[in-house]
């Protein structure tokens, strides 16, 4: 029976030609054939039987089509309460915003995952001001909260639900 260090020399001299050419490690590491940073497993966009997806079915957006009822804070006791009407189309969002401080606004937006962000211009207090709403929806996709910026107002946080 031959010891590991005499079966270590037969193996490296069986896989580098000469006995006498003794490779470092590197030069052995970097010769095999198989290596563990192959992929074992390969992702599939189709579900698997055990409910696993690929990255790509997960970001699809959700569907936050529909009235929603937002709460905003916008700190020293300054709240709000808007009604946003969601229209999509995949990761492109359009809508109605109405909220009785600066009224009804046409907007724009995007949905990417569960990532929202919307906005649109308005008049607030005779000064333009650029409204921008950015999120995160819920997995169920019936609530979803962030932050909301009104320009050189200020902004603060809002939460929002999906009414039924």
């Amino acid at each position: 029976m031959m010891g590991w260090r005499v079966a270590w020399k037969w193996a490296v001299a069986c896989r580098f030609g000469e006995s006498s050419q003794h490779p470092t490690w590197p030069q052995v590491r970097h010769n095999r054939k198989w290596t563990h940073s192959e992929p074992i497993f390969r992702q599939s966009s189709q579900p698997s039987a055990l409910g696993v997806t690929s990255r790509a079915a997960q970001d699809k957006p959700v569907d936050i089509s529909g009235i929603w009822a937002f709460q905003i804070d916008l700190g020293g006791g300054t709240t709000g309460t808007p009604t946003v009407t969601f229209k999509q189309d995949g990761e492109k969002l359009t809508g109605t915003y109405s909220s009785q401080v600066i009224g009804e606004h046409q907007f724009t937006g995007t949905i990417k995952g569960n990532e929202v962000k919307f906005g649109f211009d308005a008049d607030f207090g005779g000064n333009a001001v650029k409204v921008a709403y950015s999120g995160t929806v819920s997995e169920s996709g019936d609530s979803m909260k962030g932050t909301a910026s009104f320009g050189d107002a200020g902004g603060g946080t809002f939460t929002a639900t999906k009414k039924k």
